[in-house]
């Protein structure tokens, strides 16, 4: 239901809320959530850590799946897609973490289900981004949602694919 989705626990406010501030501030989730087992823990950033914070909670599919870090949620990881991964990956390392994993969405950003990615635009879509991945380190995807969810033959073509790259 809409009003679920935009309301104080739905998708909108979680949105709103993944960024650096809260992850990282003096009194940020990193900073506070389980210290004495962080180091067999992945911090898995969920929904809305590639977007904006205004993306309704039922919007448009097609906004997500970038793997890009929203530079204006999380400011202080600059550069590349690969580096600001990597600049995150060794903040939470660095509190004690034992890796970074990513919430992905299955579909390409700018995809839209009726105008979907031919299968080698979509291989290469996420073969992209698998190495952005190996590149920063990142350990885990948890793939849900999207466009592709419930298609097994597309799911089973990102498995190759990050395991062929990451």
């Amino acid at each position: 239901r809409a009003e679920e989705a935009e309301g104080p626990t739905g998708a909108m406010h979680a949105r709103a809320n993944m960024n650096g501030q809260n992850l990282f501030g003096p009194d940020g989730w990193a900073r506070r959530f389980h210290p004495a087992a962080r180091s067999g823990l992945y911090f898995l950033l969920d929904d809305g850590w590639d977007v904006g914070k205004d993306v309704p909670g039922n919007g448009a599919v097609s906004v997500f799946g970038s793997l890009v870090l929203d530079s204006d949620k999380f400011p202080d990881f600059t550069g590349e897609p690969w580096e600001r991964l990597t600049k995150l990956r060794c903040k939470l390392m660095e509190l004690g973490y034992r890796g970074l994993g990513l919430w992905i969405c299955a579909n390409a950003t700018g995809e839209e289900e009726a105008h979907p990615l031919s299968v080698e635009e979509a291989e290469n879509y996420w073969k992209e981004r698998a190495i952005w991945c190996r590149k920063a380190g990142v350990d885990y995807w948890k793939v849900d949602w999207g466009y592709h969810c419930g298609d097994a033959a597309y799911r089973e073509m990102m498995t190759r694919i990050v395991k062929q790259y990451a």
